[in-house]
């Protein structure tokens, strides 16, 4: 096995070091925004933001770290998030196209099956070591999201958030491997790198459109209905709607109703004597529906490599 594994690293050992490049780059990038924000000084007070301004600083010194750090997640947090969710899957339909397309369009199949012991063990001899790689890459890039979004969210346990989860957490690995998993079935089946990546794009991203409806039901049902007194807007959860509580005790739609309020808080006008709703998806809810997508992702990926070997098993080599 790890004789194959060096020969596995040796053929494809451009595209693996690139990748390696590209997902090494992005989580550094992602630890260096957090160092950044760090570097600031801002510290989490209730919720929010507080500047412990040192006794010899300048007047206007809190106001420079807010806009520092205003400019910092504006411009950088967003963009380097967006990154890793991006560079996440392409990396694995890079890593997965050429393992066994690479071998069909060069006509090499036949003589390296040949010499195999089986093709299966030949099949998991060359997916096994890059998987292995592209799951330990995918886990530092991962970290790194975690960390940015803790460094720029102090207050919130990006562990217990919903914000930005689609680049960092467990999310980004299951990403990276069904992308994965599906440029090895395409590469099996098609047989040639660059039409097997485009249609392995294809199908990915059909796949995830698909999956934000799956993942949207799994998020509702998690929603609780909390006073809106008690809604702060910035605890990494989802808000779904705005519902009101009329007096009778039946609890209805808020949206495109006027309400206002008298000096004392108290609704006036058409709600007057309801009290305001939310209905949201708590931050806590974020460990149980990444757990589940991450795990359905993970199950895709496997029928992804099992049919791979269904393929390799059975097609001609070339």
């Amino acid at each position: 096995m790890l004789a194959q594994a060096r020969l596995t690293f040796r053929l494809h050992r451009f595209i693996l070091v690139s990748i390696a490049f590209l997902l090494i780059l992005a989580s550094v990038a992602a630890v260096i925004v957090a160092a950044r924000f760090q570097a600031i000084g801002l510290i989490s007070s209730n919720g929010g933001l507080e500047c412990d301004a040192p006794a010899d600083a300048p007047i206007n010194y809190c106001d420079s770290q807010f806009s520092q750090w205003q400019w910092l997640d504006g411009n950088m947090s967003g963009p380097v998030l967006a990154l890793l969710m991006v560079v996440a899957p392409l990396s694995g339909l890079l890593a997965g196209v050429g393992l066994v397309g690479r071998e069909i369009e060069d006509r090499t199949a036949s003589v390296a099956w040949s010499l195999a012991p089986s093709r299966m063990r030949w099949l998991i001899g060359r997916v096994a070591p890059v998987a292995i790689l592209l799951a330990v890459l995918l886990a530092f890039a991962a970290v790194a999201g975690n960390v940015l979004q803790g460094a720029r969210q102090p207050s919130i346990d990006p562990l217990l958030s919903f914000d930005n989860d689609g680049g960092r957490g467990p999310t980004l690995i299951a990403l990276g491997l069904v992308a994965f998993a599906l440029a090895v079935l395409m590469g099996s089946i098609i047989g040639r790198v660059f039409p097997a990546f485009i249609a392995s794009a294809v199908i990915f991203f059909v796949l995830i459109a698909f999956g934000l409806g799956a993942r949207w039901a799994l998020v509702s049902s998690q929603a609780v209905i909390v006073d809106q007194k008690h809604w702060s807007g910035n605890d990494g959860s989802i808000m779904l709607e705005q519902l009101v509580r009329y007096p009778s005790g039946e609890i209805g739609s808020a949206n495109g109703m006027w309400w206002g309020y008298d000096d004392q808080g108290n609704l006036t006008g058409q709600l007057a004597g309801s009290t305001m709703l939310m209905r949201e998806v708590p931050g806590s809810a974020y460990p149980l529906v990444a757990g589940v997508e991450s795990g359905a992702m993970l199950v895709i990926a496997g029928g992804f490599l099992a049919a791979s070997g269904l393929v390799v098993r059975r097609r001609r080599p070339y």
